[in-house]
């Protein structure tokens, strides 16, 4: 199979080479859409390709996007950004995967992971698509290529885009097209996942419960995960964490719950001081889906490392200390080099030798032990 890697850039320069020098050995194709740079952005791109293409910018990511894909003659399509870029070892993955792709593959998931989030893990994004399919992006915010219900997928966890951004070259962007998007009577629930992220870097904390009220009324469970995040954090900055519980409750009665709402459940009892009922959500996390099947992200670690690394906070609560040494131990199983297993080694280390019974409400409330 050949690979045609095609970009939407504008002002890249300080990262576009990374990206490119990462990639070189991969694709067959290189397809660069400038969107308006005044940087060396385009010149940057010709020194690897000699299809550098230009476009106005429109305020639309999906029709850049598919500007882009419209000049691919490839079999297959990467789709990658300027500030991404592959590890050597998913290069030697990528190789592997174009000599035994087949036809009978439309669409391909790799990893994805924000390289300042470190022990946040990653989730799994659809950057591979067949050509022959005519893939079409939709969305001019938090586009996404639109997988039809017959397409064939295929996983490569050995796979891995690094997410790095340096810098935000128009951090009101989003929120300004999204803002367009709602007064135009946009209310489609992922326009209001994606106003509530914008809102959420925009630090608009009090503007986000609005929203995310209207995306609770519509009922719609594919982005209720995902908008919850932000909701919960906008509560926290504006003090109204009273309100978190009968937000998570209300969800967990109009859509089926995940390993990441059970873990939302647990944190709101363990910081009630409610160790005993927080360990049992964290104990249904581990035995509940990352995800629920129409959310675009999987909420990674939520049924691992997160509920494990709680799990020894209630336990050492509960004055169990063997049980919380057998849970940081098995969240080290995905976190080898956490700094924050190895504190709770050294404090539960006191404990165990000390054969002490329970944990001094001093280093409970100062975090002796530490989740996240």
């Amino acid at each position: 199979m050949t690979l045609s890697v095609c970009m939407i850039v504008r002002d890249e320069a300080p990262v576009l080479e990374r990206c490119l020098d990462s990639l070189r050995a991969v694709w067959d194709e290189l397809i660069v859409l400038d969107t308006g740079s005044t940087d060396e952005t385009p010149e940057i791109a010709r020194r690897y390709t000699d299809k550098v293409f230009f476009m106005p910018w429109e305020d639309d990511f999906a029709a850049a996007r598919n500007r882009a894909f419209s000049y691919a003659t490839g079999d297959w399509i990467l789709s990658i950004d300027a500030d991404e870029y592959l590890s050597p070892q998913s290069v030697t993955a990528m190789l592997e995967l174009k000599r035994t792709l087949t036809d009978q593959v439309d669409y391909v998931r790799v990893g994805f992971r924000f390289s300042g989030q470190g022990e946040r893990g990653e989730m799994m994004r659809e950057k591979l698509v067949r050509r022959a399919r005519k893939p079409m992006w939709k969305g001019r915010v938090c586009e996404y290529i639109d997988i039809a219900p017959d397409w064939r997928g295929l996983t490569r966890r050995d796979i891995t885009i690094i997410h790095d951004k340096l810098r935000v070259n128009d951090p009101g962007r989003n929120l300004r097209i999204l803002q367009a998007l709602r007064a135009s009577g946009d209310r489609s629930p992922r326009t209001l996942y994606a106003l509530c992220m914008a809102l959420n870097t925009a630090e608009r904390y009090s503007d986000i419960p609005e929203v995310y009220a209207q995306l609770m009324a519509a009922r719609e469970s594919g982005y209720l995960y995902e908008c919850l995040e932000s909701y919960l954090h906008a509560l926290k900055q504006l003090g109204r964490m009273e309100e978190r519980l009968p937000a998570l409750s209300l969800l967990l009665e109009i859509a089926q719950p995940t390993a990441y709402l059970c873990c939302q459940m647990g944190q709101w009892f363990l910081d009630h001081g409610k160790a005993q009922t927080a360990a049992g959500w964290y104990t249904l996390a581990l035995h509940t889906p990352c995800r629920e099947p129409e959310t675009l992200s999987q909420h990674p670690g939520y049924d691992s490392w997160v509920p494990h690394l709680r799990l020894c906070r209630c336990y050492a609560a509960l004055g169990n200390f063997t049980a919380a040494w057998e849970h940081n131990e098995k969240a080290a199983g995905s976190l080898p080099d956490s700094r924050i297993i190895e504190q709770n080694r050294r404090v539960l280390r006191k404990h165990l030798t000390r054969g002490d019974s329970a944990i001094d409400s001093k280093q409970q409330n100062q975090g002796g032990y530490r989740h996240e």
